[in-house]
């Protein structure tokens, strides 16, 4: 990411010598795009894919989950690669999210690319990240994304016009985009989707 190359600089990579090339993915797996099922009758399915590390963010995801439920949202939250981390644990028992949350273990590329195309959302509520490749994926699924405005992620996702940005550390921001999108009419969100698909293949493609 660009990001990642200012980095460089702050411990001496001459900008001249420094060429970016950002991540590239295999577009042949790409679905159609459709319309989600209208979401005012049923539960808001949110996902999130990465290890249980602190820069993952997820304390903030789990604190913004108590905020929708004590708000009357009616949501269901996933973390891949969270099964065994006992501090996620404690603080979903301790958020009585029991119901909300579900903590798995990692899962088959396969598995988890279908979980992703069958949600609402793709959220990441990272602390640190350059450009995380579980995005890019998601994107190119037709599933909307909501990140943390961090590392590089701004390089991909315009906020509001392909995907949704949020300040780091920030479980109210998290909120009030989830509540907003929840809201958003089907034909402006199927119009962020496509938008977003056509981002990865402009930036994003293996050639």
């Amino acid at each position: 990411s660009k990001a990642i190359g200012l980095e460089a600089q702050k411990y001496g990579a001459p900008a001249d010598r420094i060429h970016l090339v950002y991540s590239g993915l295999n577009l042949d797996f790409m679905p159609e795009l459709d319309a989600h099922e209208s979401q005012e009758k049923r539960v808001f399915k949110m996902i999130s894919v990465g290890r249980p590390h602190w820069k993952k963010g997820y304390t903030y995801a789990l604190d913004a989950c108590k905020l929708l439920k004590d708000s009357g949202f009616d949501f269901e939250y996933t973390i891949i690669g969270g099964a065994d981390a006992i501090e996620y644990q404690y603080q979903v028992h301790d958020l009585g999210l029991g119901n909300e949350v579900r903590l798995l273990g990692q899962q088959s590329f396969e598995t988890g690319q279908t979980m992703i195309k069958d949600v609402d959302l793709l959220l990441m509520p990272s602390v640190e990240e350059g450009i995380a490749n579980v995005v890019l994926e998601a994107m190119a699924l037709g599933t909307l994304i909501l990140s943390t405005d961090c590392g590089g992620m701004n390089e991909v996702i315009a906020n509001s016009e392909n995907g949704f940005l949020v300040p780091i550390r920030d479980a109210r921001a998290i909120v009030d985009e989830v509540l907003r999108i929840q809201q958003l009419p089907m034909v402006e969100t199927l119009a962020i989707r496509k938008r977003a698909r056509t981002k990865i293949v402009e930036q994003h493609s293996e050639e």
